[in-house]
């Protein structure tokens, strides 16, 4: 059970997020709410034609496994998945929460056994789902556990993030195309925009107006934030997004 300081904080945090939606500040307490949440994980999604995009991918003890998960779902499981069908089917204002349970019980045995395989090699065992449509935007905010969660008291905070999500991507007009790089800061996506256009630190650095030494520091901090160690692995979660 929730205690009255627990619940006094996540008010606080929902609060935080409602004041800093539509800026890169939402992230810090959005994702500190669903810390709060016991969630070891959390992947967003963004659905239209084609490919989703992956809009928030943290784990909360190793956060390459949330990014090796979300690349093999829209490399290879993303067409078979029930709950694209369904996001693409709601209405505008339409909510939807769903269970592993729920998301496991439509597909054929052998579909079954692999996702239950893939969660359980990043030693993940329960998952929930909140799908939330708005004008602009389909997203799916997907929660993940180590272990099977009692659901009495979560379904309400659930949907609250869920809502909290979508109405800080409506509410940004300045981006039309949610992008993985959201999460960071502006000098951490310079830096990442930089080196996806092929240019070296150096140029970066006189580009920015800042020492090398700066810009390894926000590449540095920048693939923390979205769980890789490579350019390439950049390059891969980038073009799975929106070019």
């Amino acid at each position: 059970m929730t205690s009255p300081t627990q619940t006094q904080k996540q008010l606080e945090l929902i609060e935080a997020c409602l004041n800093h939606r539509g800026t890169e500040t939402f992230f810090k307490p959005y994702l500190e709410l669903i810390d709060s949440l016991s969630a070891c994980q959390v992947v967003i999604m963004s659905y239209g034609e084609g490919k989703p995009v992956s809009l928030i991918c943290r784990n909360f003890n190793n956060t390459l496994t949330a990014t090796r998960m979300m690349m093999l779902y829209v490399s290879q499981y993303y067409k078979t998945d029930t709950l694209r069908d369904e996001i693409l089917a709601m209405p505008k204002g339409a909510m939807s929460l769903r269970t592993f349970d729920d998301i496991l019980k439509p597909l054929p045995l052998e579909s079954k056994n692999d996702l239950t395989s893939i969660f359980q090699s990043a030693h993940i065992e329960d998952k929930d789902a909140v799908l939330v449509v708005g004008s602009r935007h389909r997203l799916i905010i997907n929660f993940y556990y180590t272990q099977k969660e009692d659901r009495q008291e979560k379904p309400s905070l659930i949907s609250i993030l869920g809502w909290l999500a979508l109405l800080h991507y409506e509410t940004d007009t300045q981006q039309t195309n949610p992008s993985v790089l959201d999460p960071l800061s502006d000098r951490e996506k310079q830096v990442c925009h930089g080196i996806l256009q092929g240019k070296k630190a150096e140029v970066i650095a006189a580009d920015m107006d800042v020492a090398p030494s700066t810009v390894v520091t926000y590449r540095r901090r920048a693939y923390e934030k979205l769980g890789i160690s490579s350019r390439a692995s950049l390059f891969e979660i980038y073009n799975d997004g929106p070019i």
